[in-house]
């Protein structure tokens, strides 16, 4: 797994035991714990969302740079095909 797969798996289980361990262990009315874990639910949703942008930004930035290697790629076997075709045909004016 790649260290940003790891990165978002560590911090979701991160925030599983953290909500976890604040509701086993808070002392509180059902209101509170209520409220409690609707403001934990939405703090996951935040961080979920966060690392998710991050990811989707660092999966645009590799494919744009995927694309413009292709491009140069291409470009140079382009203009290698050329010569190979010129250096025939003039090869093939002298026999």
């Amino acid at each position: 797994m790649s260290d940003q797969g790891n990165t978002v798996l560590g911090t979701l289980l991160g925030v599983a035991v953290g909500f976890a361990a604040g509701i086993l262990f808070a002392p509180a009315k059902g209101a509170e714990t209520r409220e409690l874990l609707k403001e934990k639910a939405n703090s996951a949703k935040d961080s979920i969302d966060e690392l998710a942008n991050s990811a989707m930004d660092s999966l645009n930035k590799i494919k744009e740079s995927a694309e413009e290697s292709l491009m140069r790629t291409m470009n140079v076997a382009e203009r290698e095909a050329k010569s190979v075709k010129n250096d025939v045909k003039k090869e093939a004016g002298h026999v």
